[in-house]
């Protein structure tokens, strides 16, 4: 397997730290700069799973494939409930908790002005109630929805953030 890969990306992390958790071999074609990235992905985006004559993109995707193909240590639940939990955490983390956590990071590490007035505070008041439903799933689990599932592995590049 090929793994197109950024530190920089919390997508790339979140698939990255499941092929190591399933204990998957990847080789890593790690680079930030776009013009270097094979044209396995017309959007040049990232990651992007090479396997074996497929390239799947998009995180979820991606990790959807790995756990259908290598079924131990399971990503994803059987029951329809729990799914929907998981499925629902990671992608309020793809989207939502991405979003802020960009929005609000981006200020501290690259070469830019300062912040729009007000920007900071409108990301802590929209992260808390995530952080919240957190913390209360937390109280009596390990992990966010029950087994470890994709559900942490896509929150912690983001709240790691």
């Amino acid at each position: 397997m090929l793994l197109c890969y950024s530190a920089l990306s919390p997508f790339c992390r979140k698939v990255r730290m499941v092929l190591d958790w399933k204990g998957v071999a990847v080789e890593i074609f790690d680079s930030c700069d776009v013009r270097k990235y094979p044209a396995y992905n017309p959007r040049a985006e990232i990651p992007v799973l090479v396997d074996e004559g497929l390239t799947v993109v998009n995180s979820a995707d991606i990790l959807a494939y790995v756990d259908r193909k290598l079924p131990t240590l399971e990503l994803y639940p059987r029951d329809a409930a729990a799914y929907a939990v998981v499925r629902a955490w990671e992608r309020e983390a793809d989207t939502l908790v991405d979003a802020i956590v960009t929005d609000a990071a981006i200020w501290k590490w690259a070469d830019l002005p300062p912040p729009p007035e007000g920007l900071i505070d409108a990301a802590r008041r929209d992260l808390a109630p995530v952080l919240d439903r957190m913390e209360s799933a937390l109280v009596s689990s390990d992990f966010i929805a029950g087994p470890l599932s994709v559900a942490d592995f896509a929150l912690y590049p983001h709240i790691g953030a």
